[in-house]
Order: C-alpha cells, then structure tokens, then sequence
C-alpha cells in the first residue's frame, strides 16, 4: 500500500494481519524513478527497481540487489492494448515467467513458463485509492514463492 510521503512514491508491504514486512522508499530526484526495498524488522536494503523506457517507449523495470546489480528485468508487451497489457519477466535473456491480466491496472496472475501460478494480484479499492492516489493491492503467493521478489514485481 502506498504511504504519504515527500515523493509520493513509498509503500509499504503487509501480511494479512497487518504487521509490515518490507518498505519501499522511492529516491527523490531520479529519471530512473529508482525505490529500495527495506526489510522491515532489520533496515537492510534487499532490493532495487529502476524504470527505464526503450526507444519504441516500452517499460522494462528493472530489479536489482543494493549494489545496483541487474538480476532480473520484467518488460511490457501489448501496449497498444489499454485493456490487456501483460508483461514477461527476464533473468539475464531468459524469460522465467509471464505476467497475464493487465499489469498497468494491477490485476494479474504471475506464472512460470511451464504455466504454473506463481502469485495473484489485485487492487483493493478504497476511499483513499479514489481520493488521495494511496493505492492497496492483496498479492497472494502461493507455496514456495519468494514474496519478496513478487512485491518488487508489482
């Protein structure tokens, strides 16, 4: 869920219960639009993600360790689409999973590429979602899932 900040770009990461499990913070002045993922009992920064659009204008976000390594990317396709608009998701060149739905409204379904799901997603609708642009999502994981890596996904 997004928080009030400076930037308005952070966000928190809960359980079902309420309790925090990771903070984002968005960077102040970046192109990049550059967010650090913090555990949130110990502060230690557990990964990064930075936007970045190509020459024909499609997304790619990229998701790193703290030393701005590139372990992963995730890479919009069917732009032209506002109804549908999925993404692939990348280690190195190769693809690992698929997201299907429409990953700019955040209603999805992550899956690996022998179709398996990986994680659901979707936006609660609240008053402060309408009002103040305080997004809520549920991101449900399934068993062996690193909910981690699905929170820097979406």
């Amino acid at each position: 869920e997004k928080v009030m900040s400076f930037t308005g770009d952070d966000a928190s990461v809960k359980d079902e219960s309420g309790n925090t499990l990771f903070k984002i913070k968005a960077d102040m002045m970046t192109m990049s639009q550059r967010r650090k993922m913090y555990d949130a009992s110990s502060g230690q920064v557990i990964g990064q993600l930075r936007l970045k659009k190509s020459a024909f204008m499609q997304p790619t976000v990229y998701l790193g360790t703290p030393s701005d390594e590139k372990k992963c990317h995730v890479k919009m396709t069917g732009m032209l689409n506002p109804l549908k608009c999925n993404a692939n998701v990348y280690v190195g060149e190769t693809k690992v999973g698929r997201v299907s739905g429409n990953y700019k409204a955040k209603q999805f379904e992550v899956n690996s590429v022998d179709g398996k799901t990986l994680a659901t997603v979707s936006k609660k609708l609240t008053a402060s979602s309408y009002f103040m642009d305080a997004d809520s999502y549920c991101i449900y994981c399934y068993p062996g899932v690193d909910l981690a890596f699905m929170a820097l996904v979406v």
